[in-house]
């Protein structure tokens, strides 16, 4: 079943003693329903923005599965999801965090995610994808790193063919479990395949409790092999963790950021200094960052010139899409099809994705704004 957490072992109940009948169906879908419905989120999705051609930069691989497959997985390993839909902090999030690794118990397992969320990503409009894949949550229940690696990037390669859509790698981890020493060595790994699918390093997690500076030298490892570097800020900690992550880490763009808002000078270095904040709109108002989506500052973001982008952070759990969340921020904000593009437009400029792939996306972008 692989590594869970204590926390996680509170809401899994393994074993043929869990029944997956029309009660557990039920509890889910109710609490799914009440999911989309909680404080202003909405989930209707607009064709027209769905064939805006993007890139989505804010996404957890673990966290990827198709609701429809996650469902059949969790009925093979006899595991309740009652409680999966549940939550309202980071906190309790990431308390559940292991109940996805616990489904994916074989290499088929992590061959249909990959392909299943390439094949997603074509029918939502997007050109490029950036997951965050936390490779240790695979060691050894698949092998060594590399050989995870190898398995993730293979399944990759087939859906690029088929589908159409490129794939880069972010190599990531949590700072919540993850010491200086594991992350570094983490960088070298990713340097390894710098190159070779690896386009970016990032790490997650709860910044109130782990610091950037923790991780300093393990981004300048993956800096110094041409990565990008990603990290998770200004989420749960404030403009300050924004302010510390651009101190010490030096990053192209940052996970969230939207906390920088508090601050003037914060949004003003995010401008000058070219750092995109990759967004992610129903993950700040599902775990409670902000109260409401007419309350999210993505609208003063923008007016202050920082460039940022939309994304679905964890799709399965928030159910939700790249689409929707651009359509989420264009009827909430009542913003133009041209401040849809710019977005989309930022979104492929500060990606991984190849010259080739950036020069296609840049053209359907503009043969998009022209067919309006």
């Amino acid at each position: 079943m692989g590594r869970i957490n204590q926390a996680t072992e509170s809401y899994l109940a393994v074993g043929k003693q869990v029944v997956w009948g029309d009660a557990n169906k039920k509890e889910i879908g109710l609490s799914m329903q009440e999911t989309r419905g909680q404080r202003n989120v909405v989930h209707s999705i607009d064709d027209r923005l769905r064939t805006l051609p993007k890139a989505h930069l804010h996404l957890h691989l673990h966290h990827c599965v198709r609701q429809s497959t996650f469902l059949a997985l969790a009925r093979r390993e006899g595991i309740s999801l009652v409680s999966f839909y549940r939550f309202s902090s980071l906190t309790e999030f990431l308390a559940r965090a292991g109940i996805v690794g616990a489904c994916l118990t074989h290499p088929h397992d992590v061959r249909r995610l990959c392909y299943e969320l390439v094949e997603d990503e074509a029918h939502d409009g997007v050109g490029y994808i950036e997951p965050m894949i936390s490779f240790r949550r695979f060691v050894p229940q698949f092998g060594s790193i590399n050989q995870v690696f190898r398995l993730i990037q293979a399944s990759f390669r087939e859906a690029e063919r088929t589908f159409g859509v490129e794939v880069g790698v972010m190599v990531g981890f949590g700072r919540d479990n993850t010491t200086s020493a594991e992350a570094e060595e983490l960088a070298r790994f990713a340097a390894a395949y710098a190159g070779d699918g690896v386009v970016a390093f990032g790490f997650g997690g709860d910044e109130t409790r782990v610091g950037p500076e923790a991780f300093a030298s393990a981004c300048a490892i993956a800096r110094a092999a041409g990565l990008l570097v990603v990290p998770h800020a200004g989420e749960v900690a404030g403009a300050e963790g924004v302010r510390r992550a651009l101190d010490v880490l030096q990053p192209d763009r940052i996970a969230h950021g939207v906390r920088a808002v508090e601050d003037a000078h914060v949004m003003t270095r995010l401008r000058t200094e070219g750092v995109t904040c990759d967004i992610c709109p129903t993950s700040n108002v599902r775990l409670g960052v902000v109260s409401g989506m007419m309350e999210h500052p993505i609208k003063d973001l923008l007016a202050a010139g920082v460039p940022v982008t939309l994304n679905a952070d964890d799709p399965l759990d928030f159910d939700t899409t790249a689409t929707r969340e651009y359509t989420l921020v264009r009827d909430a904000f009542r913003l133009s099809d041209e401040h849809m593009a710019r977005i989309a437009v930022t979104s492929v400029r500060a990606s991984g994705a190849s010259a080739k792939t950036k020069e296609r996306m840049l053209q359907g972008i503009q043969r998009w704004i022209d067919d309006e």
